[in-house]
């Protein structure tokens, strides 16, 4: 069930002069402020947010930690991953009109840079990025982008499975950097959004064999049900020694760590075959990790790190559209902002069978497909 079906939302209701806006005031704490509507200027958008995605990433910022040199400062609000509907445009706008249903596409780039000409706008050094420290993210009910940030969705797609594409097209590109072959085998550790995504573009591009590894038992009965082969539940076993018992020693060609857990990265280069493929893709909080060295280089080991995704997210969308990828079942809460204090906690913490939890800034109650 998705909350917020297409067309529930598109009212004609007077432009607000103020809005509610969520703000990190400090390490896990999260208020409600109201704040006046924001205008568009040239060449922007003002969209009126109805379906935002807690990402992983967003968590680094909640707990007062940092992605990289990006520091947080009081008061913030995150976001990266929404959905919703243009309510104004600025001066200069052609591409979208208001009433246009569109997802955000989170990055600008500069459009100057070397990476930018190169189409690598996820490299661009002085790319801007809802969310991430110093601009402000989506938590609130309105929000500014800039015109190439809005795309836009069709109409029988509810906003809730058009936020997914934006980590869905990451990953495509992240797999997409991949060294694989049709009947190779796979392992994956970590079972959140986005090992469960990763595990089903694995799962389309004929993998002989899929290990799956996670330590919180709800998450790996999501990743069985998608098509795991093999779940092992890392809070009672060593995922690396498991999965090199089933291979006979021999490690897997393909590698995933998807847990943003330093562990898991070491893991990785036990379980990767010689010459096989390492892909790093969660973000883990330690700045600088321990890595063995001496077996990825007996081992011969590529190791892929990724950084967003450069394309905008067509085929994504396309994909989930399709119900080529189902991201509908991932969805397991949604909250009305003025709960957004909640709704992080419930992500942070793990608890009540959280996967994807979703924000949605117009509702006044909380909701799960569960009931």
């Amino acid at each position: 069930m998705n909350y917020l079906p297409a067309r529930q939302t598109r009212g004609k209701a007077q432009m607000p002069d103020t809005m509610k806006k969520a703000v990190i005031t400090g390490p896990k704490r999260i208020e409600i402020i109201d704040v006046d509507v924001p205008k568009p200027g040239p060449g922007q958008v003002l969209v009126k947010v109805l379906s935002i995605g807690i990402c992983g990433s967003d968590l680094h910022y909640y707990a007062g930690d940092q992605i990289g040199d990006r520091d947080i400062s009081y008061p913030m609000s995150l976001g990266h991953e929404f959905a919703g509907d243009i309510a104004q445009v600025g001066p200069g706008v052609t591409s979208v009109k208001p009433g246009d249903r569109i997802l955000a596409e989170p990055a600008l780039g500069c459009g100057e840079c070397e990476w930018c000409k190169a189409g690598r706008i996820n490299l661009c050094p002085e790319c801007k990025f809802c969310g991430s420290p110093p601009v402000d993210g989506a938590l609130s009910q309105y929000y500014i982008l800039d015109e190439r940030q809005a795309v836009k969705i069709p109409d029988d797609m509810s906003y809730d499975s058009a936020l997914m594409a934006e980590p869905l097209a990451n990953l495509i590109h992240a797999f997409g950097m991949c060294r694989f072959e049709p009947a190779d085998t796979v392992s994956i550790i970590g079972c959140g959004p986005i090992g469960l995504l990763l595990l089903q573009l694995v799962r389309r591009a004929g993998p002989s064999e899929i290990f799956v590894a996670e330590k919180v038992g709800y998450r790996l009965e999501h990743a069985r049900r998608l098509g795991a082969d093999v779940c092992i539940d890392a809070a009672e076993k060593d995922a690396a020694e498991e999965i090199l018992a089933a291979t006979g020693g021999r490690g897997v060609d393909l590698a995933v760590e998807a847990a943003g857990d330093v562990q898991a990265i070491g893991q990785c280069i036990e379980v990767a075959k010689r010459g096989g493929f390492v892909l790093i893709e969660g973000i883990p909080g330690e700045t600088t990790i321990p890595f063995d060295i001496r077996t990825a280089r007996r081992k011969e080991l590529t190791v892929q790190l990724c950084r967003r995704c450069p394309d905008p997210p067509h085929k994504a969308l396309t994909m989930i559209h399709d119900k080529t990828i189902d991201v509908d079942s991932l969805i397991t809460h949604h909250f009305p902002i003025g709960e957004s204090a909640g709704a992080y906690r419930l992500v942070y913490d793990y608890t009540e069978g959280a996967v994807k939890v979703i924000v949605n800034p117009w509702s006044e109650k909380m909701h799960s497909p569960a009931g």
